[in-house]
C-alpha cells in the first residue's frame, strides 16, 4: 500500500481500504473516483508529489472479539513543486483484520471523533486507544534537515506509545 501511495495507484489503495470505509464513501465507483479526484488534485492544485510513506510499525497487533487491529502511525513525505523543503504529514492508519479468514484491511483514522468510529466501528465504542489524532498541519522541512526531523518524530512517537 505504501508504494500504491507513492505512485497514486488508487486502484490497489481501494483494494486494501477496510471495506466499511469503502461502503459509507458510497461504494466501489464513488471511493474509486474520491481515491482517483485526491491523488490529481495533489499535483494539480496543490503542486505537491508524495515521496514516501513511513510506516511506524512497531505497535502490537490488539485482539477484539474475532477482530485484529493495529494502530500503525504514519510519516508522508511530500515535495513541493519549485521548492527545496518537504513537506512531512503524520497520520493513524488503523489495520484491521475481521476475521481469520480476511485479510488485513486499512483506513486513516486520524479525522475520525468518537462518532465516525463508533459509526464505522461499532465494536470499538468504548475503547480509547481508536482515539489518536496527531497534528492536522503538516511540518515544512528544508531537505537538508529532514532524516533529523523525522528520527525526532519517531523518538517522539515512541516516547507516547511507551516503546
Amino acid at each position: 500500500m505504501t508504494k500504491a501511495s507513492i505512485i497514486g495507484d488508487y486502484q490497489e489503495i481501494y483494494d486494501a481500504t477496510s471495506p466499511r470505509l469503502i461502503r459509507i464513501m458510497g461504494g466501489k465507483e464513488k471511493a474509486l473516483s474520491l481515491m482517483k479526484e485526491s491523488f490529481l488534485s495533489l499535483e494539480k492544485d496543490h503542486n505537491l508529489k508524495i515521496d514516501t510513506v513511513i510506516n511506524n510499525n512497531k505497535l502490537k497487533i490488539e485482539q477484539l472479539g474475532d477482530i485484529k487491529y493495529k494502530i500503525i502511525p504514519q510519516f508522508i513525505i511530500m515535495s513541493l513543486k519549485g521548492r527545496e523543503e518537504k513537506l512531512v504529514s503524520m497520520t493513524n492508519l488503523l489495520a484491521i483484520k475481521e476475521n481469520e479468514k480476511s485479510d488485513w484491511k486499512f483506513m486513516d483514522i486520524n479525522n475520525f471523533d468518537k462518532g465516525k468510529i463508533t459509526y464505522l466501528l461499532p465494536e470499538f465504542k468504548n475503547k480509547n486507544t481508536l482515539n489518536i489524532k496527531v497534528e492536522e498541519k503538516p511540518i515544512l522541512v528544508p531537505n537538508k534537515d529532514l532524516q533529523l526531523i523525522l528520527l525526532q518524530l519517531e523518538k517522539t512517537l515512541d516516547s507516547y506509545y511507551n516503546l
